[in-house]
């Protein structure tokens, strides 16, 4: 299973001969809630940072993931949480936020260094640039990747998952139907009419 955070609640759960499948459902439904309050934190204004949590309230695939008992609504949690700890330089969150989501899923790892890419490019400007969060937020993330990789390399010989290998391989058929997949969640969602309430 690609999350090592979830086996390991699935495994707690278990030994207290809990539901497995409550207990994730439950967790799911909280990292949703939590979700909505930290998408609030983002804008200081209060008019236009209740568009956020609101269009996230709104969205049935959101709800689906709330109780699908998978890390997917946790994985949420800890992606906006570790962005607006970028954003607002809190660099032990940061950190915190960012192992957590390592662990949680593959993906994890390719968020860890598209924050280091910004980390590294955009740098703070003006009178109201964020705060610059350092490079000492991402030595805990990094060093779990690379544990990972390496503890995964002596147990099945290959660097990356299975969930991650094919992020590096370049599919052409793989890449058509992903994009079907894209095309088919933007119409069936909605997500396209959101599109154009953030135009307008």
């Amino acid at each position: 299973y690609p999350s090592i955070a979830w086996v390991l609640v699935s495994a707690l759960a278990a030994r207290l001969y809990v539901s497995p499948t409550l207990v994730t459902q439950v967790l799911g439904l909280l990292a949703a809630l939590g979700s909505v309050i930290v998408l609030a934190q983002f804008s200081k204004k209060r008019a236009s940072g209740l568009i956020a949590p609101l269009l996230l309230a709104a969205s049935g695939s959101a709800a689906a993931v709330a109780l699908s008992g998978t890390e997917a609504a946790l994985a949420m949690l800890l992606t906006v949480s570790a962005f607006l700890a970028f954003e607002r330089g809190w660099r032990k969150l940061l950190g915190l936020t960012l192992s957590l989501l390592v662990l949680t899923r593959p993906e994890g790892a390719a968020f860890t260094l598209l924050l280091c890419l910004f980390e590294a490019v955009a740098r703070p400007r003006g009178e109201h640039a964020r705060r610059p969060t350092g490079w000492s937020a991402y030595a805990a993330p990094l060093a779990l990747m690379l544990v990972l990789a390496v503890g995964r390399r002596l147990t099945t010989s290959a660097w990356l998952s299975p969930f991650a290998a094919p992020l590096f391989e370049l599919d052409l058929e793989r890449w058509r139907l992903g994009g079907e997949y894209v095309a088919s969640f933007a119409l069936a969602s909605g997500c396209g009419l959101l599109l154009l309430a953030v135009v307008l």
